[in-house]
């Protein structure tokens, strides 16, 4: 958020404090957690914001349910088939943008995918309405190209 300063005209960041659990939501997010837009399996044209993580341990995506939202399952695919099934945390379009901006502050390895999808047009419908403008339509196209090739670019830390 930013912030003027009295009597200077100073614009300075203010940053959530690290004591929310924010630091470390993003901490996670960063070691265990994929930001996605995939097509919309609802709108076949359209792509879906995704912010996710997995794990076997619940506990930690119980934590992330609670400082965001979202929901946590259980993933039954498993192999090999002798491995604990995972537990993924997921959570979805305007929500998870509102998680990123919370987290971007803090994030290091997911920071790229992090500042794309916040360029990500969401499907507003007005009255009912979920159309999407044709141009919205190609920035999403464009938001998921991106977020592949960022997801898939390793760098060193």
């Amino acid at each position: 958020m930013r912030k003027e300063e009295k009597g200077t005209g100073a614009l300075t960041m203010e940053y959530p404090s690290a004591s929310d659990g924010i630091s470390w939501a993003a901490g996670f997010i960063d070691g265990e957690g994929t930001i996605s837009a995939p097509r919309s399996k609802k709108h076949g044209r359209t792509y879906a914001l995704h912010l996710a993580a997995a794990q076997t341990m619940k506990k930690p995506l119980i934590k992330l349910q609670a400082t965001f939202g979202g929901g946590v399952y259980q993933k039954y695919k498993v192999s090999p088939p002798d491995q604990k099934p995972p537990w993924m945390w997921v959570i979805y379009g305007e929500a998870a943008k509102k998680a990123l901006h919370a987290m971007l502050p803090y994030l290091l390895v997911k920071e790229r995918q992090a500042v794309i999808a916040l360029t990500f047009p969401i499907r507003a419908g007005s009255r009912g309405s979920t159309r999407l403008h044709p141009l919205a339509r190609i920035l999403q196209e464009e938001c998921h190209k991106a977020l592949k090739i960022a997801n898939n670019r390793r760098e060193e830390y």
